[in-house]
């Protein structure tokens, strides 16, 4: 079989050089690094033969021949699949396929599309670390390719570390580094990822409170001492647009981005967008419920007595000013809301749809909230749990609020988040706001770092395809 093939390559050379290439010698030595590392391949020496196969690459597509060029994604593919990288096989093959249609070349295409309907769809893990405001953030999202390229996706995992690296204190930001430290080793040691497939980012709200306390240097110098060769790279951060953007594709289904908007209610600031009709992203940028709860601190009174009317005199003008000027979050109905607030505004008053991934929620919830956190903050963080008769669910409940209760929150952050969160709401219902659907979606706790994952993979595929 082996030597059919050989022959087979030997005179499809004679035939494709026939057409005339500017370096036939050149192109010969692409077709030998090919059949080297087609036989690599067969005797299961992977690295040798992706060292061939690429090198064939290089040479063919220097040579400007598409057959060749497909014939080497195929093989490309074939070497994926054998190491049992079904995405990178997915994406290879189908390189391959197009150049093949776009010759004419419709038995190699048939072949291929067989062989692409045969592969096992496997998903690929990835793990991603957002460092925030309110603290570090773990996700494991598995990752595989559809046809047209785009990555579907489904969270595996997610773990946070509240840290508070917003304090911006040395304690808490050796903490910070601590985490992302435990995080990539449960990634790297555990889930047994390569550093290829972690994505380790810092978030816009972060990095507004570093730059306002010239604080940035030492946070990176903090990860820098913890992390050491484990993750030697500098981490980046992501501004306030980019986060909007990503947390709609990692948390919206793409059918929807041009029917709905999201808000992302977080510690460090306020985000939230929407895609329009020409693929555009539309964002805003805010403070967020940190900034909220100083602001009231600032002026001396109880935060229980004031946070409202600070938020009227201080805050409204901006939150108004910035969502008014995006038509999208009056005319489209349905809003994402995330963050923090929205996480306890679910957890304490609808406790008993723990497993509903999309919960709805209304404006009058948004005011018991904050009324409740005033005047009876002991009934709201010990709701009523007797409508939940599933053991498993009851558990679940129960371990959200004490999170809530004694990790996440304090009634003076409930008490101010939930006054930022009333007002959001009600500059989206300004017009018809009987109409207005607000959602809480559970995987949007880790949206917009799933969403770079995504779109970081996305863009590899469309590098590949484009080379």
């Amino acid at each position: 079989m082996k030597s059919f093939f050989t022959f087979l390559i030997g005179l499809c050379c004679l035939g494709q050089l026939a057409y005339g290439q500017s370096n036939p010698a050149s192109l010969m030595q692409s077709l030998r690094y090919l059949k080297t590392g087609n036989s690599l391949r067969e005797a299961q020496q992977y690295e040798k033969a992706d060292e061939y196969l690429n090198r064939a690459l290089t040479g063919v597509k220097a040579a400007k021949h598409n057959y060749w060029t497909a014939a080497v994604y195929e093989n490309l593919g074939l070497l994926a699949r054998d190491r049992n990288d079904m995405m990178r096989a997915g994406q290879y093959l189908n390189q391959a396929i197009d150049l093949y249609q776009g010759g004419g070349y419709t038995v190699s295409e048939k072949v291929l599309r067989q062989i692409l309907s045969g592969l096992k769809e496997t998903e690929e893990l990835y793990g991603g670390i957002d460092i925030g405001a309110k603290g570090v953030k773990l996700s494991v999202v598995a990752l595989k390719f559809s046809t047209d390229g785009h990555a579907l996706f489904r969270i595996v995992k997610s773990e946070t570390r509240n840290t508070a690296p917003i304090e911006c204190t040395p304690a808490v930001f050796a903490e910070t580094a601590k985490a992302v430290h435990i995080f990539l080793d449960s990634l790297m040691t555990r889930r047994k990822l390569t550093k290829n497939r972690i994505f380790v980012v810092g978030s816009s709200g972060l990095q507004t409170a570093l730059v306002k306390n010239n604080k940035q240097a030492d946070l990176e110098k903090a990860l820098h001492d913890e992390l050491g060769s484990t993750w030697p790279t500098a981490i980046p951060f992501i501004d306030a647009a980019g986060e909007a953007e990503l947390t709609v594709r990692g948390t919206i289904p793409r059918r929807e981005w041009l029917t709905t908007a999201t808000i992302d209610i977080g510690s460090g600031n306020t985000k939230g967008g929407y895609f329009t009709a020409d693929n555009t992203f539309d964002y805003i940028d805010f403070p967020g419920t940190v900034s909220m709860l100083k602001k009231v601190q600032e002026g001396g009174k109880p935060v229980d007595q004031s946070a409202q009317q600070v938020y009227t005199d201080e805050l409204q003008s901006v939150v108004k000013r910035e969502m008014g000027r995006k038509a999208g979050f009056q005319n489209r109905n349905r809003i994402y809301m995330m963050g923090g607030i929205v996480y306890a505004l679910v957890t304490y008053l609808h406790p008993r749809e723990i497993n509903t991934q999309l919960v709805k929620f209304t404006y009058k919830d948004a005011v018991k909230l904050q009324e409740m956190a005033i005047q009876n903050y002991d009934a709201l963080t010990n709701p009523d749990l007797s409508g939940l008769d599933n053991e498993e669910a009851m558990r679940k409940a129960q371990a959200d609020i004490k999170t809530v209760r004694e990790k996440v929150f304090k009634r003076d952050e409930i008490i101010a988040g939930a006054t930022m969160l009333r007002g959001v709401l009600e500059e989206c219902r300004r017009s018809r706001p009987e109409t207005k659907e607000f959602i809480f979606p559970r995987g949007g706790v880790i949206g917009w770092i799933s969403g770079y994952i995504i779109q970081s993979i996305e863009k590899e595929y469309r590098e590949q395809k484009a080379q």
